[in-house]
């Protein structure tokens, strides 16, 4: 039974506990939630990335005359390389294209590689 002359609530030192407890807490929750948000965003650069890849290697591809040579260019914010290589099996090449970029001033990059046969010119008379 409660007596008429005690105090039936939180102290004010129960109260600041609480309340460092509950600062403490989120603050945890938002540094969590904003390092989410930044690995997200790179993942979203390193699909795009990708795609970018995969087409410059599908336009190689498709491209009838080849000649073994690098070149480059950009796109967006995101600068790419294309080589075409020669390899020792002859009509053979090792394509490569390299779609790279900055993200929080960290160098990141993504490279793909392939092999793709290279059509003999024919020769005319």
């Amino acid at each position: 039974m409660i007596k008429p002359n005690e105090h039936n609530g939180f102290s004010v030192l129960e109260s600041l506990v609480a309340l460092v407890i509950l600062g403490t807490s989120l603050g945890a929750i938002l540094a969590s939630m904003k390092m989410s948000s930044g690995v997200s965003a790179l993942s979203g650069q390193k699909i795009e990335a990708g795609l970018i890849a995969e087409s410059l290697i599908t336009q190689e591809r498709l491209n009838t005359e080849h000649s073994y040579r690098t070149y480059s260019g950009n796109n967006g914010r995101f600068n790419w390389q294309v080589r075409l290589e020669q390899l020792e099996i002859e009509d053979l090449a090792k394509l490569n294209a390299r779609v790279f970029w900055s993200w929080r001033g960290i160098e990141q990059d993504i490279v793909l590689e392939t092999f793709i046969f290279i059509r003999p010119v024919s020769e005319e008379n």
